[in-house]
């Protein structure tokens, strides 16, 4: 096999969590699985809308951008189009992948689940949000740099859910 081949072989792996705690999995779960809604959550994305398909189901793209990352073009805005592939609804998980960007990020795939018991209260309540990824290597970049750049993105995510779950009738348990 040659150097190229053993190149194309190479991917950068991660599995990040974060806990919210005070809310369950089905409290958090319709926040994740609203793909439209990044800009919501994510800290870096200021928009994010639906560019095709039926929202929510496989097959549906959505565009986002904002300033948060820095775009490999030198256009100043990062931006990128992300395809759902799958949603389980019942299993609270989805995957998506990114088709185009302008951030110099080649092929990557991710996963996002909902899982109940993220421990945080004395009960072992709340839950927990686990993002997996896989891509290929950023020139420029490592992959602990983006594990990094990601766990600390879950956190924030976490961290605007919980806030806007426990402002909500019906949200967050107090």
């Amino acid at each position: 096999m040659g150097e190229e081949e053993q190149q194309q072989l190479v991917r950068w792996e991660g599995k990040l969590s974060a806990t919210i705690g005070g809310a369950t999995a089905d409290q958090v779960w319709p926040l994740v699985a609203d793909f439209c809604s990044l800009d919501r959550w994510f800290p870096s994305v200021q928009t994010c809308r639906l560019e095709g398909g039926v929202a929510g189901e496989p097959g549906c793209v959505r565009y986002t951008s904002g300033k948060g990352i820095e775009s490999a073009d030198g256009e100043g805005v990062a931006w990128a189009r992300e395809r759902l592939v799958s949603i389980d609804r019942a299993g609270r998980k989805l995957s998506y992948e990114i088709t185009e960007n302008n951030i110099g990020w080649g092929q990557y795939e991710a996963a996002m689940e909902v899982n109940e018991g993220g421990g945080m209260t004395e009960d072992g309540g709340g839950c927990r949000i686990e993002w997996s990824f896989r891509m290929e290597p950023v020139e420029g970049g490592s992959e602990e740099g983006v594990a990094a750049y990601l766990g600390h993105t879950l956190e924030e995510m976490a961290k605007r859910m919980e806030k806007f779950l426990l402002h909500t009738p019906g949200g967050a348990q107090e």
